[in-house]
């Protein structure tokens, strides 16, 4: 049976003083106890709204949260979701096991997990687990991920909308990014373990973006889509998949399946196959220079990228 809760948005301090709580994360914590999870949220304005702590690093997120009051939330028993199969791959198993191998859902052993040690590229190593998938719904998970108690349902209420509105939908993902042709805009929510933050908000999805974060994508199995093993190394297959998904016609969204992201990355800066990766898929499958990507945007790219991009699409505005 469905629910509504009504609660004020407001952030807190957690018990190590470390980082933000906001009440919806409280609340959703508390709901665990009761084996309920949160399917539908929607942000209510008030006239003394939530803002952002001076510390807070997700600058973007200020003009959304600083309109929201209150969020009202709707909850649903934990319900059974369809089979999904998980493909993830890994260059350090200890880190699989301490989170995404630990994550609850996977005590049922409904779903398919299917581990790739290794492989030599990310676009290789995922499209192997791909052709090995057994169920209609394939998720590519990074191993650093943790899929708690309450995913399962977010994800089955979001298939079941989506059954209904847009059943050939491309690409599914807990955050992504639009172009509005000056900026990206952002979609999704999840909790971040760099900066022990809440990274987005749960409201307002699912959301119409053009490409996914990688650290979790969905497909349909029949779709057809696959990662572009032209791309070598680990970045911006993420973006690649989103892009051909888009160059098809289909839809891809930010929905609410929340996760938490224990990546270890803090002080890693951009570097020269980051960059590059990112050039190749905007040459290969953005159709304008300026495309949407949750990467970085082509027109940021350094030199020489950046006008590899430009050159690379103004010869093919020439040739058409």
């Amino acid at each position: 049976m469905e629910e509504r809760l009504r609660i004020p948005f407001t952030f807190s301090r957690a018990a190590d003083m470390t980082s933000f709580v906001t009440s919806y994360d409280e609340t959703a914590s508390r709901l665990v106890h009761e084996r309920r999870a949160v399917v539908r949220v929607s942000a209510v304005p008030g006239t003394v709204p939530a803002s952002l702590p001076p510390a807070y690093p997700f600058r973007w997120m200020a003009a959304a949260l600083g309109q929201t009051a209150s969020i009202e939330c709707t909850t649903i028993p934990y319900c059974a979701a369809r089979s999904v199969s998980f493909v993830v791959i890994t260059h350090r198993p200890e880190i699989f096991e301490r989170d995404l191998a630990s994550s609850a859902i996977f005590a049922s052993h409904r779903h398919q997990l299917t581990v790739i040690a290794n492989p030599a590229s990310a676009a290789s190593g995922l499209n192997e687990g791909l052709a090995q998938a057994q169920h209609g719904i394939v998720a590519f998970v990074h191993h650093d991920v943790y899929l708690p108690p309450w995913w399962e349902s977010q994800l089955e209420v979001t298939l079941q909308t989506l059954d209904r509105c847009d059943p050939e939908w491309g690409i599914l993902g807990c955050a992504g990014a639009r172009f509005d042709g000056e900026r990206l805009q952002y979609a999704g929510s999840l909790f971040d373990g760099t900066a022990r933050r809440r990274w987005g908000f749960p409201w307002n999805l699912p959301a119409d973006v053009d490409t996914l974060d990688e650290l979790l994508l969905i497909v349909r199995r029949d779709s057809g889509l696959r990662f572009d093993e032209t791309l070598s190394g680990f970045h911006a297959y993420g973006a690649q998949i989103s892009l051909a998904a888009r160059a098809r016609g289909l839809r891809n969204y930010a929905v609410l399946a929340e996760c938490e992201h224990h990546s270890d990355s803090s002080g890693w800066s951009p570097d020269a196959a980051y960059f590059s990766a990112h050039a190749h898929v905007a040459k290969r499958w953005s159709r304008l220079p300026y495309g949407a990507m949750f990467g970085p945007m082509p027109s940021v790219l350094p030199s020489p990228w950046r006008e590899e991009v430009l050159a690379h699409h103004a010869k093919r505005s020439v040739i058409r």
